[in-house]
């Protein structure tokens, strides 16, 4: 059974994570055919999300080692599943571009690669929250 899954942003395939295969990532054609896995295995890889342009996913993996969703890393793929990057830690906090713009400068925060979320045609940066500033201490 597939949980989570995201519309590619030309309308023509979608991608899925199921429990298939343990946490697989799989893409299959709008129409619901050619179906086919991406990142198949136990490595807990769940609710993938599409590049704005189509030629990446991201989605949240405990192949780093963590448990949980909570202890998840976030990662990104190509579609077909090569070219595997963790970008953040398990457990690191990544938040959304109004929380970093009230919070910066408080905060040092990595930009990581802009995403589609779920439903939504606009793409938003997300930030890794890295730790207090260290001029403001003091």
């Amino acid at each position: 059974a597939g949980f989570n899954g995201s519309w590619s942003p030309d309308g023509r395939k979608i991608v899925f994570d199921t429990l298939h295969t343990g946490h697989g990532i799989w893409i299959m054609d709008a129409d619901g055919s050619n179906v086919a896995p991406v990142l198949a295995g136990p490595t807990g890889d769940v609710n993938p999300t599409w590049s704005p342009d189509g030629t990446h996913i991201a989605f949240l993996s405990t192949r780093a080692g963590g448990t949980g969703e909570s202890r998840g890393a976030i990662y990104t793929a190509r579609a077909d599943g090569t070219d595997i990057l963790q970008l953040t830690d398990p457990g690191q906090i990544v938040i959304g571009q109004a929380t970093y713009e009230s919070c910066k400068h408080a905060f040092e925060c990595g930009p990581l690669p802009e995403i589609r979320l779920k439903g939504k045609q606009q793409t938003v940066r997300p930030y890794l929250l890295v730790g207090q500033r260290l001029d403001t201490i003091g």
